[in-house]
């Protein structure tokens, strides 16, 4: 399918838009500001993969989303500890916070939303396919994949609520 740069670029502007919004508003323990950023992330994936129609495609946005996740947190903790043991290094000490700042944005902004669009879209594909499946062994298959993400994206939520009221 080809791609449609105008859809694209709005949703790069609506992205832009709200990071912008997210930064008048506030981060710093404020829900619609935290809002707003994962609300710029998600946008920002959407712009690049919004012709998907491939059940391939999403799936392994799913799962490159979660070990993601794992692999940026250990880098983040990693890059913290250097830029903590060459507290004297001016130039290293830089370079690794920086780093770690930017593991802990793309772990904890970039692979929550990637998990979200990777489920959303390998539901959505997998009913589509299972659904006109000819196939009972195939139909069967594809309609529990397409529940299995349903539940994974509930329980995303569920885990988020529950973590934040805390």
């Amino acid at each position: 399918m080809k791609k449609n740069w105008k859809i694209t670029f709005v949703l790069l502007a609506i992205c832009c838009v709200s990071v912008i919004a997210a930064f008048i508003v506030g981060i710093s323990g404020n829900p619609p500001g935290l809002l707003l950023c994962y609300l710029a992330s998600v946008f920002l994936i959407l712009a690049f993969v919004y012709s998907w129609r491939k059940l391939k495609n999403f799936v392994i946005l799913l799962a490159g989303s979660i070990t993601g996740f794992f692999l940026f947190v250990i880098l983040h903790n990693a890059f913290y500890a250097f830029a903590e043991m060459t507290k004297g290094i001016i130039i290293l000490t830089g370079l690794f916070e920086f780093l770690h700042a930017v593991f802990f944005i793309i772990a904890t902004l970039v692979c929550p939303a990637g998990f979200l669009i990777g489920a959303a879209g390998s539901a959505a594909m997998s009913f589509k396919i299972g659904l006109t499946s000819t196939k009972m062994s195939r139909k069967t298959g594809l309609v529990f994949l397409g529940i299995l993400c349903v539940a994974m994206i509930v329980a995303f939520f569920v885990f988020i609520s529950y973590n934040y009221r805390s």
